[in-house]
């Protein structure tokens, strides 16, 4: 038996794409998969309904700014009594892997070329590491971790899989050796569009997932209203009532199958999870 253990920030895209994952793997043989993901996310039935046994990991609420640590702290007792084979990770790796001492396995990382290095692009992850740069090097060297130079540094593993469309990552040039473009891979329903978006053409989607914002977004549709220049304004996300009491769009759903909306939207405004960046 393969023991694989996937390690999973808590937005539904981590999730998602991870669980998707471990249902193809699990066709190939006999392969258990542990999935590791922090107790807090609402979406771990994912990965059980994948066939994984999952392992919530208990982050309290004084650490949930800066979680590295405990999540390190537990993740690695589970690397001692599972023993993994290879580690699979989908995360934002300065806020959950920073602190990680990884046993002596292969490793892959599972992400999008726009965060990488070689794409040119500052990140949240590099800005928010010169930000806090005395922290996380406080707690690289409290965990005998070497000091990290970038942020870039931590999308390196033994093998760094991107999951875009292949115009996406042809555009940054040559990728690194040890990264390779798996294709897209993305969480898409099978139902039909609601009956209020049926008739509709040429809409402004707002495609902000689990973790996207409001206030930016809002500010957004307001000024496309006032161009008059666009369609419908249709938001998608968890804040969906949030939304809806702005009056900023058109409609507010929290969740719609992505490619027929797309057919029928001739702007896509998302803040980069899952769905929105991989098919829009």
């Amino acid at each position: 038996m393969i023991r694989i253990m996937m390690i999973s920030g808590p937005a539904l895209g981590h999730v998602a794409r991870l669980s998707l994952v471990a249902e193809a793997l699990k066709t190939l043989g006999d392969i258990r998969i542990d999935f590791v993901v922090p107790q807090f996310s609402q979406h771990h039935a994912l990965a059980k309904k994948s066939g994984c046994e999952v392992h919530r990991v208990e982050i309290k609420d004084i650490d949930r700014k800066l979680p590295a640590l405990p999540f390190a702290e537990q993740v690695e007792l589970l690397f001692e009594s599972l023993k993994p084979d290879v580690i699979v990770q989908d995360c934002n790796p300065l806020r959950w892997m920073v602190a990680m001492r990884f046993p002596d396995c292969p490793r892959a990382i599972i992400t999008n070329s726009f965060l990488m290095r070689h794409a040119g692009f500052e990140t949240h992850q590099s800005m928010e590491l010169e930000k806090k740069r005395d922290v996380f090097d406080r707690l690289r060297e409290q965990r005998h971790l070497p000091r990290l130079e970038s942020a870039f540094d931590l999308y390196h593993a033994t093998e760094t899989l991107l999951a875009d469309p292949d115009p996406l990552v042809e555009q940054f040039g040559t990728l690194p050796r040890d990264v390779k473009n798996a294709g897209p891979l993305c969480l898409e329903g099978q139902e039909e569009l609601p009956k209020a978006l049926s008739e509709l053409q040429d809409m402004a989607l707002f495609s902000m997932g689990s973790t996207g914002g409001l206030e930016a977004y809002t500010q957004i549709a307001t000024e496309m209203h006032r161009s008059k220049h666009i369609g419908p304004t249709i938001y998608v996300g968890t804040r969906h009532q949030d939304a809806r009491e702005t009056g900023a769009f058109d409609a507010c759903f929290d969740w719609l199958p992505l490619s027929p909306v797309l057919e029928r939207s001739s702007v896509v405004i998302t803040h980069g999870g899952t769905g929105s960046t991989y098919l829009a």
